[in-house]
């Protein structure tokens, strides 16, 4: 798994699309679509982050889906985003 710093990134990766964990106020964790502009529309407190505060990151959206799915049980996840436990093995 990557955590995206943007301080050395270069254009080409500032410029693509990834994918965040996020807690928004209805509680849901949810994935959210976001380029490097993105992130200052977000609350930073709310992004799901490792132990040591980074933000995760990913650059595929099944991959965002499938951690979600894992690292939390249904009734946390966004109804849109939650995945059978047999589907994602």
């Amino acid at each position: 798994m990557k955590t995206l710093d943007f301080t050395h990134a270069s254009n080409s990766d500032q410029d693509g699309v990834y994918y965040r964990l996020y807690q928004p106020n209805d509680g849901y964790i949810t994935v959210v679509t976001l380029q490097y502009f993105d992130e200052c529309d977000y609350h930073d407190h709310k992004f799901v982050k490792n132990s040591d505060g980074e933000r995760y990151w990913f650059e595929d959206e099944d991959d965002a889906i499938a951690q979600l799915n894992e690292w939390y049980e249904q009734d946390q996840i966004d109804p849109e985003f939650r995945r059978s436990k047999l589907l994602i093995r």
